[in-house]
């Protein structure tokens, strides 16, 4: 079990660095070691959902709820995750679960709403892998899912086609998510430069003038 428990801390900390495959590769032989544990099966079900893998997510959320079905969480994932596959009608039901297990019920519900959109978002991008997006919000979509793989040159480039699809894109996201790539990759003036279209796309935007400020 100690062994088990080094390994879900150091994918705890891949995972906040944002190496969700590295986190996911020490959840598997977390789980080999502690096959029962409902921690670790959240914990790979949510690596799996950063890593866009939702059909694979939602078995490890159903297999926690068999184990527990007292706790909040696996329900709610299992939501985010349903609402990213479209089946919106077993997402409500599960959110509702959840809801039930939770202190603040609608605060968790425009979360899993949130969350489950971008899900379905992310999922769209997935399904347009290896074809031609016909709009900007389809360029965005799969530029999501290139983000999700670490596929940062081909995720910008599909940023880009959907600002000249489309340059309102610039303000509703494409702007925040070209200065979040540019962050990871430490490229500090690409990040301040991308906050700068922001700001100057959107000035009454406090987000945009927020972003920028900082960076500079």
């Amino acid at each position: 079990m100690a062994e088990a428990q080094a390994c879900y801390k150091r994918a705890q900390e891949k995972e906040r660095a944002g190496d969700f495959a590295g986190a996911l590769a020490e959840l598997e032989r977390a789980i080999q070691l502690a096959p029962g544990s409902v921690d670790l099966l959240n914990a790979r079900g949510n690596a799996k959902l950063n890593l866009a893998e939702l059909e694979s997510a939602l078995e490890d959320f159903q297999k926690s709820i068999a184990l527990n079905g007292n706790s909040f969480l696996p329900y709610a994932n299992k939501a985010i995750v349903l609402y990213g596959l479209g089946r919106d009608e077993d997402a409500r039901a599960a959110q509702a679960q959840a809801c039930a297990l939770h202190t603040q019920p609608k605060v968790l519900a425009d979360k899993i709403e949130g969350m489950g959109r971008t899900a379905r978002t992310v999922e769209r991008g997935k399904q347009l892998e290896g074809g031609q997006p016909a709009h900007a919000d389809e360029y965005v979509a799969r530029a999501g899912y290139r983000m999700k793989k670490k596929r940062h040159d081909e995720a910008l480039k599909d940023l880009e086609a959907a600002l000249k699809a489309d340059p309102a894109q610039g303000p509703k996201g494409v702007y925040q998510a070209m200065a979040g790539i540019a962050k990871i990759r430490k490229e500090w003036k690409q990040e301040l430069e991308c906050y700068r279209r922001w700001a100057e796309a959107a000035p009454d935007q406090f987000e945009a003038l927020n972003a920028y400020a900082w960076a500079l």
